[in-house]
């Protein structure tokens, strides 16, 4: 009977141990998705950035300068 016990045990534990694995794998995955959203809403910022105001190109076009 005992014996019968322990490898119930044991099989739980091993049931238990599976699930936390799963869990953590999943919380990794998710943070690899918020990353890679964070990285392209900050290559996005950039592009934003580096468009210029057309009144800028406008003035640098009167100027002479960049052109």
């Amino acid at each position: 009977m005992r014996n019968g016990q322990e490898k119930r045990l044991i099989q739980e534990e091993e049931e238990i141990g599976t699930a936390e694995e799963e869990r953590e794998e999943k919380e990794e995955e998710e943070e690899e998705i918020r990353t890679t959203e964070e990285e392209e809403e900050d290559v996005e910022e950039e592009h934003m950035e580096e468009k210029e105001d057309p009144e800028e190109i406008i003035d640098k076009m009167n100027v002479g300068e960049g052109f």
